[in-house]
């Protein structure tokens, strides 16, 4: 599932949502939250 399309399906149930981050607020977190190599393989 795409974030639009998760976006889209969590407002069913939380209407007042601000729909998805943008580019800048995404690559925040990315930064803030970044895959970590663990057990000598990469979330990618």
């Amino acid at each position: 599932m795409s974030p639009r399309e998760f976006d889209r399906a969590v407002r069913v149930l939380f209407p007042a949502g601000d729909g998805a981050p943008g580019r800048a607020s995404f690559e925040a977190l990315m930064r803030r939250f970044p895959d970590e190599e663990k057990d000598g393989w990469t979330k990618r």
